[in-house]
């Protein structure tokens, strides 16, 4: 069995001789994929902090129509955390 003979640095090449139409396309396409991606996680963000400012704003709206010893944190419906007055 015969070994190949190594391949020079010369004879090495990095992009091909013709370049074909299918490998642009390929790379729009990625392109937009990523850029898709990249958007829709800033709109998730940005509703997702929106909703959260909504929140507190009216947290705090029903929080100023309650005596002064009631918890601003028992406002809240979820009833994630607790907190004491």
């Amino acid at each position: 069995m015969a070994m190949p003979e190594p391949i020079g640095l010369r004879e090495i090449k990095y992009l091909p001789e013709e370049i074909n139409i299918w490998m642009y396309a390929i790379v729009a396409i990625g392109s937009a994929f990523l850029v898709f991606v990249v958007i829709s996680v800033y709109l998730m963000w940005r509703s997702m902090r929106a909703e959260r400012s909504d929140i507190e704003r009216e947290t705090l709206c029903e929080a100023e129509k309650l005596p002064a010893s009631t918890s601003v944190t028992s406002l809240h419906s979820d009833r994630s955390f607790v907190a004491t007055p």
